[in-house]
């Protein structure tokens, strides 16, 4: 009788250990999940066209992705509002104008109503509302 309780000791605390280092994974699992969840955020493509860009009128999520593209075969620089120091949202502005077969992203950080333009078209403009 002695030796069965040891045995079923020994399981005892193996099933318990073991559980302990699932729930530990699991928890670690689900957090990553949560996390990634939470900085991931939808990439939207803004095109630079000859008449202006399109679509010019976006409503996103705090943390969403703004992909700026051009058609026009021209360097484009898309920025903040107001022209030409782009001072309203200083972080959205590439510093540099961009190729037209380049890219430039900028993820939305801040909530708010976001009118912006090309830097060097300046009657080429668009606002982003971000929620």
């Amino acid at each position: 009788m002695d030796n069965k309780n040891k045995f079923l000791g020994r399981n005892s605390i193996a099933a318990v250990l073991f559980l302990l280092v699932l729930v530990f994974f699991l928890g670690f699992w689900i957090r990553e999940i949560y996390i990634s969840k939470q900085v991931e955020g939808s990439v939207y493509v803004v095109e630079m066209r000859d008449d202006g860009f399109h679509p010019n009128d976006l409503r996103i999520n705090k943390g969403d992705t703004i992909r700026f593209v051009s058609s026009r075969g021209v360097l484009f620089w898309p920025a903040s509002n107001e022209h030409p120091v782009h001072s309203i949202y200083r972080e959205f502005d590439p510093l540099r104008p961009i190729e037209p077969n380049e890219s430039w992203e900028f993820t939305f950080e801040k909530k708010g109503v976001w009118e912006f333009h090309d830097h060097l078209y300046s009657f080429f403009g668009g606002t982003i509302t971000v929620q």
